[in-house]
Parts: structure tokens; C-alpha cells; sequence
């Protein structure tokens, strides 16, 4: 038995032998509209250091509705402020320095990816959840977390009311938001429009030293790159709904969205053997998605509730660069990549109360995910090869699960749970599939009146996209290839976490350890190939384990001058993994850290209006991988909130202004070694109007 099972196994046995009475908490599905309704079913813990509203067993809630930017700034805003998590100036979103982390909107992946940061208006979002160790009422490819974005909906009767919002940024940036929603007897409709784009800057410099055998430097090449570009997004989303009766409703989503980008990137090549090159590259990105939702919703009086919802998404990228050379190496490439991805999914959860703090969970899901690829380069450079590639990707899952919440002896509650998945794929004409078992067990229990302690274990598997199966070798910069790799296994995770949390009053705070075992750990994995060319592939790394810990605070703090009230709330997390060597040496380590403080002053009120509210923020990180190891990473954020009337705020936001935001890295592998930093131009000021209208 592994230790991970050992101590899930000892975790359970304490919890049977505790002698004390039942707690109150419910656990309940991620998207259920009654989860905001009851203070003892949600913790609802305030990004910006407000009083949370109780507790779950299997997730931590976060409230956004304090943030400054929750009415005028996008989800990268509100996010980048959730304890454990980063958000990168590239918009890769890190769970405790891990970027597998699983994004979701209400409950399932969002079609446009990342770029869903940019799209989704703060103003749109109820609350943010993150659960670290999913339990089996979750997809199994999600054993590095999810972070499920839960939007507003319309509870009770349809209103007139909505809210608009427009900004400008001191880079030339702008954006707006517009949310509407109406309703007339059984009928309810809305819309929601947002765009925001403008330009972007980056500089990047690099020193390459290339090692033989013996380890001496046998070359060395320096790269100095500016990259300009303009990023236009673009969502209009339109709903609707129909009550049925008193217990049962109808509602439907359509949503379209657009999201461009045109960069220009000059860069310098300096070789110690060929002398200098000089690269041009132009590339326009564009990409559309078209995404229809049915839900059916039925939930009585004592709190038995059904949904069954059905989902159409599809996405449309296209991407074409064009290089041009001149100097020492001299011509053209002309890179296209055109992708098709097309989901398919119905899924229903079933939940009902048994009576003294009983719940059952059960629920099926189908999904079908198709990816169609079109790669093709055309080049006059001596040593490239033309190619033009198409890759096709089906896979198709089947999954259906149970969890069980009840009391035991004590004041524990469990939640037992157990998850069967099938599936089955198609990469590029060769067929294969697996059915696994993934069982869970979440414990809670309260120690004392303030303080909370949680037990968890699940198996859950690594997420592998379907174009990293493909084998395709992907190159255009003289420099850099990359492809996927047709032989990569699953990945099988055992995870066990064990928390503590204690609130009393406007004061909190809570330590999380946790471990993981992987059974076959993906990495991607830069190697040299042609003598000067660096490859990024993916591959198994064997066995893996990942260890850690984080925590959040959040107290008042006095003597400090004004009238109103002063907080300090944060969060730090350290992740330690270690796996079987990816090349030889032996075992290799990573490492990553974050602190993230936040000062907050919430102003007196004034003239009936809510007060002004300022916030500091800091972020400090830094990362240490396999191949790589970065500098400490650090931005700031102050924003200011201030109430024109009880319908308009102005909000203020400046970011990293008392200094520019910077990478430094340094890649070492048996064959050659990198130094690099890179700069963000990103310090900037934006101001913002939010108007509310309506009930």
C-alpha cells in the first residue's frame, strides 16, 4: 500500500473512534443556485479580507463582491487575488506553482482556454471556488485541481436591473461591459457584451552557451527580441429562461465570442560561429467560438434538486506567421496553423437530503471531444523541410459517480465518494481506451467554536490534451521546434490533504499540507537537436511525488490613521516535487514558492454612500524547475474604489508602479545552458466607471 493510501486509511480510523455530536454542514454540487442561500453549506471566504459565511467539506468559496475590480475588470483581475493562485503577464494561471490546474466556468471547461481571462467580465462572476483535492463528483483528469468560476444567475423573480462599465488604460488600452437582464411572468431573458483591447510590450534578452561531452563550451549564441503587438477580445452572450412550474425551470445560453492578435516581434541573433542574423516575425492570431447551453433545473422545498444540462462548444483558431531573415542566414518561412476543436456534453446531478446532515450526490456525464489540425510550413532556408500536416484527435468519455455525506461518532462528518470513468480514443486512425475507479473520501470536523479541521484523499489522473499526442516536429524560428509525443501514458495521482482553519470575528487563518504521488508524471522537456535547434516535448517522467504546504491569513489592524477600518489578509504556499530522472544524473527537484500580501482601508460612509476603499498589493514568487530555475518574481497592485452616487464608482487601478515587472530564468541540460530575462512594459494606470441601473 502506498503512503498516500496508508494515511487516508489512518485518517478514517481516527474519525470513526471520535466521541462527540454531528456538525451542520451540507455539501453540495459546484454549480447549485442554492449554495449562495445558505450561510452553513458555503464557506465564503472574501478575496479582500471581509468576514466569511461558513464551511464546506470538499471546496473553499471565495467572494469577489468587495474586489474594486469585481465591476469594472476582467477575470485575470479578481483572480490573480484568490489565495494560492497566479496569474503570469502571459495569462498562465498557476495552482500552488502548478500550471495543470483546471479552469472551469460554471462547472465545465471553457471553450476558449486561456483566453476565457480577457473575456469573462469580473461583473458576470458570483463567487470563485478552488478545490485542490476534488472529490469523485469530478471529472477524474483533474488531479492538480479546479478552479471553477461560478457566474451570476437571476434568482427569484426576473427584474429590470443590470450594470455597464467602461475603462481606459494608460498603454492605450480600453474596454467595456454591458449587463442586462429583464423578465415578464414565467419568462426571463438577458444579454451580456464586453470588449476590451489594446497594445502590448515585451523585451526579452538571452545568452545560449553550448557544451560538449566533456563539458566545455564549444558555441554561444545571443538573442535580444522586442515583441509589439494589439490583442482584441470580444463576447456577446444572450440567455433566456422559462419556469415550468414551481419547482422546475428552463434555461438556455448562447454565446459568441472573437479574440485577436497581431504581433510583431524583431529579434537578433548574435553566433559566435556564424555571426549575426536578424529575424522579423508577423503574426496574426484570430479565433471564434460559437457555445450553446440547455439546462433543466428541478429542486423542491427540501432540497432535492435534479439538473440535467446539455453543451455544444466549438472553436476556431487560426494562426499564420511569417519570418523573414536577413544576414548570416538569410530567406523566409511561412508557418500556418489552423485547429478546429468541437465538444459535445451531457451530464446530470441528482442530490437529496436523507435527514440529520445526510446527502446523497450521484450524477452521470458524456463527453465527446474532437480536435482537427492543419500544420504547415513553408520555408526557402537551407536545412528546413517543407512539411504540411494534419492531425485528427477523438476522445470520447463515459463516467458516472456517487457520494455520500454523513455523520459519524463525533463531531465528524465524511463524504465517501466513488467515480467509474470509460474512455475511449481515436488519435490520428489508432484506436485504445481504459476504464478506471476513482474513489474519494473527504472528513470534517470542528475543533471548538472557531476552528475547523479536513482530511482528504482521491485518485484522480493528470489532464493530457489531445495535440499533445501529436507527433508533428513544429518549426519556423531558427531557434526554437516543439511537438507532442504520440506515446505519452495516463497519468494515475493518489492525493491526501489535511487542513486546519479558525475564524473568530474579523479575523482568520489556516494551514493547508499536501502530498501526491504520480504514477507517471508529464513534463515538458527541452533537448538539442541540429546543433543550435532546442525541441520542447513532452514526456513521462516516471514516478513523481509533490509535497507542500500554503496558508491564509486575514486580521484587522489598528493604529494606523483614518476613520475607517484598516485589514492585512494574505496567503503563501511552497510545493516541493521530486521524480525519476527525465535524462541521466538521477533524481531530479523542483521547487516553487508565492507570498501574496494585501493591505486594505475600507473609508467611512458618507452622505448615505459606502465608503472609499483603497488596496496594496504585493506578489512574490519564484520558481525552480526541473530543466529551469527562475529569479524572485514580484509585482504590486493599488486600486482605490470610490462611490460617485448610490448608482456610479469610480475605480482606480495602478499596477506595478514602483517597479517594472521582470523574469529572470536559467535552463541547464546535459548539452547546453541558457540565461534570459524578459520585461514586461506593465506599469500602467487605469481608470474605470461602473453604472448600475435597475433593482
Amino acid at each position: 500500500m502506498s503512503a498516500v493510501g496508508l494515511l487516508a486509511g489512518l485518517a478514517l480510523t481516527t474519525a470513526v473512534q471520535a466521541q462527540e455530536g454531528p456538525q451542520t454542514a451540507q455539501a453540495a454540487p459546484a454549480t447549485s443556485e442554492k449554495d449562495a442561500k445558505s450561510s452553513e453549506a458555503i464557506e465564503e471566504i472574501t478575496v479582500t479580507a471581509s468576514k466569511s459565511a461558513g464551511t464546506r467539506i470538499d471546496r473553499r468559496v471565495y467572494d469577489i463582491k468587495t474586489d474594486p475590480q469585481a465591476t469594472t475588470g476582467q477575470l485575470s483581475d479578481v483572480l490573480s487575488k484568490v489565495p494560492s493562485v497566479t496569474v503570469s503577464p502571459d495569462d498562465k494561471v498557476l495552482l500552488r506553482g502548478d500550471t495543470g490546474v483546471t479552469i472551469w466556468v460554471d462547472g465545465k471547461p471553457p471553450a476558449e482556454g486561456k483566453q476565457v481571462l480577457r473575456m469573462l467580465p469580473a461583473s458576470e462572476i458570483e463567487r470563485i471556488e478552488v478545490i485542490t483535492n476534488p472529490s469523485a463528483q469530478y471529472a477524474a483528469a483533474t488531479s492538480k485541481g479546479i478552479i471553477n468560476i461560478i457566474t451570476k444567475k437571476p434568482r427569484g423573480k426576473v427584474v429590470r436591473r443590470g450594470s455597464a462599465s467602461v475603462w481606459a488604460h494608460s498603454r492605450d488600452r480600453y474596454g467595456g461591459n454591458l449587463s442586462y437582464d429583464d423578465g415578464k411572468g414565467p419568462w426571463s431573458w438577458g444579454l451580456s457584451l464586453s470588449a476590451n483591447g489594446g497594445p502590448a510590450k515585451n523585451r526579452s534578452f538571452s545568452t545560449r552557451e553550448y557544451i560538449n561531452a566533456q563539458g566545455q563550451v564549444t558555441g554561444r549564441l545571443r538573442e535580444e527580441g522586442i515583441n509589439i503587438g494589439d490583442n482584441q477580445w470580444r463576447n456577446i452572450g444572450l440567455r433566456g429562461g422559462y419556469k415550468l412550474g414551481p419547482r422546475s425551470s428552463l434555461k438556455l445560453k448562447v454565446r459568441q465570442s472573437e479574440a485577436s492578435w497581431t504581433g510583431n516581434t524583431l529579434t537578433a541573433y548574435d553566433d559566435s560561429a556564424d555571426g549575426m542574423t536578424r529575424e522579423r516575425a508577423y503574426e496574426p492570431w484570430f479565433l471564434r467560438l460559437w457555445a450553446y447551453e440547455l439546462n433543466y433545473t428541478f429542486a423542491d422545498e427540501k432540497g432535492e434538486r435534479l439538473t440535467v444540462e446539455v453543451s455544444d462548444e466549438l472553436n476556431h483558431t487560426r494562426d499564420s506567421t511569417l519570418y523573414e531573415y536577413r544576414g548570416a542566414s538569410a530567406g523566409t518561412n511561412q508557418v500556418s496553423d489552423i485547429q478546429r476543436d468541437h465538444g459535445q456534453e451531457i451530464k446530470a446531478d441528482y442530490e437529496k437530503p436523507l435527514g440529520d446532515n445526510k446527502l446523497l450526490s450521484a450524477g452521470f456525464d458524456w463527453q465527446r471531444q474532437s480536435l482537427d489540425m492543419a500544420r504547415s510550413l513553408d520555408s526557402d532556408m537551407p536545412g528546413l523541410i517543407d512539411y504540411d500536416s494534419r492531425f485528427a484527435g477523438r476522445e470520447t468519455t463515459a463516467a458516472a459517480y456517487v457520494t455520500l455525506q454523513w455523520p459519524l461518532t463525533g463531531k465528524w462528518t465524511a463524504m465517501p465518494g466513488l467515480r467509474v470513468e470509460d474512455r475511449r480514443r481515436d488519435i490520428a486512425g489508432s484506436r485504445g481506451g481504459e476504464t478506471e475507479w476513482f474513489p474519494s473520501l473527504h472528513l470534517s470536523r470542528a475543533w471548538g467554536e472557531d476552528a475547523k479541521i479536513r482530511f482528504s484523499y482521491s485518485r484522480r489522473l493528470d489532464p493530457i490534451n489531445l495535440g499533445q499526442y501529436d507527433a508533428q516536429i513544429l518549426r519556423g524560428s531558427l531557434t526554437w521546434a516543439q511537438s507532442g509525443n504520440p506515446d505519452l501514458a495516463l497519468v494515475l495521482v493518489n492525493s491526501l490533504e489535511a487542513s486546519y482553519d479558525w475564524e473568530h470575528k474579523d479575523s482568520s487563518w489556516g494551514a493547508n499540507v499536501f502530498m501526491r504521488e504520480a504514477s507517471n508524471a508529464i513534463e515538458n522537456v527541452n533537448t538539442l537537436i541540429d546543433s543550435e535547434v532546442i525541441l520542447s516535448r513532452p514526456v513521462n517522467r516516471g514516478q513523481t511525488q509533490y509535497a507542500g504546504f500554503d496558508v491564509n491569513w486575514r486580521f484587522p489592524v489598528k493604529r494606523l490613521p483614518g476613520k475607517g477600518r484598516w485589514s492585512q489578509s494574505g496567503s503563501a504556499s511552497f510545493t516541493r516535487n521530486r521524480s525519476e530522472a527525465i535524462e541521466s544524473g538521477g533524481p531530479r527537484e523542483a521547487t516553487f514558492w508565492i507570498i501574496k500580501p494585501m493591505l486594505q482601508y475600507d473609508g467611512p460612509k458618507r452622505a448615505g454612500l459606502s465608503g472609499d476603499q483603497y488596496q496594496f498589493t504585493v506578489f512574490l514568487s519564484q520558481n525552480r524547475g526541473l530543466q529551469s530555475r527562475s529569479g524572485v518574481n514580484w509585482g504590486t497592485e493599488i486600486s482605490w474604489s470610490h462611490p460617485l452616487n448610490k448608482k456610479l464608482t469610480l475605480v482606480a487601478t495602478g499596477s506595478n508602479l514602483v517597479g517594472a515587472q521582470s523574469n529572470e530564468s536559467r535552463t541547464v541540460t546535459a548539452r547546453y545552458l541558457t540565461q534570459a530575462e524578459q520585461f514586461y512594459y506593465g506599469r500602467a494606470v487605469k481608470l474605470a466607471l461602473n453604472y448600475k441601473f435597475g433593482n
